[in-house]
């Protein structure tokens, strides 16, 4: 694997850029939830950017991407953003498989939290989808912890 790794923020007008990314991860969503699979494969990219670009505008969204330069592609990102109200959230995170433990996606989410506490939030939030269970030791080790387990109900076929 290539070793010549660049971090860079990218604008949330530029959001199109880490479709891709994004689509892989709407897929890991798919294949490890146990209730609604059908929803994650069912979403798309154009209403997810349309969520997020509604939840905060772009000067209050902060998009950092992994790009590896042998390569010349994007290879993982981080979003994170700020509500009107002041809470900031890490909205979406994705590195590729051949890419993680090599600390990418702690450094990013470090960052995002660097950039959140700067603007003064009162509350930081990761929300983490059933099934991704794996992934709560990292985020612990950021002082996330769970706090409410939140249900939906499943519409009948």
């Amino acid at each position: 694997m290539s070793k010549k790794l660049e971090f860079k923020i990218i604008s949330g007008n530029d959001l199109d850029l880490i479709k891709p990314l994004w689509t892989n991860l709407k897929n890991h969503h798919s294949n490890i939830s146990s209730h609604f699979q059908e929803k994650y494969h069912a979403a798309n990219f154009e209403n997810r950017k349309e969520e997020l670009l509604k939840k905060s505008s772009p000067d209050n969204m902060r998009v950092e991407v992994v790009s590896d330069c042998d390569k010349d592609c994007f290879v993982g990102y981080c979003i994170s953003s700020i509500s009107d109200e002041g809470k900031g959230e890490i909205d979406s995170i994705y590195l590729e498989k051949e890419y993680r433990k090599l600390g990418l996606g702690k450094e990013m989410v470090k960052r995002a939290m660097e950039w959140m506490e700067s603007q003064d939030t009162d509350e930081l939030k990761i929300v983490v989808a059933v099934g991704n269970e794996d992934l709560l030791p990292f985020y612990s080790s950021f002082n996330f912890f769970p706090r409410h387990l939140i249900l939906e109900k499943k519409e009948k076929k």
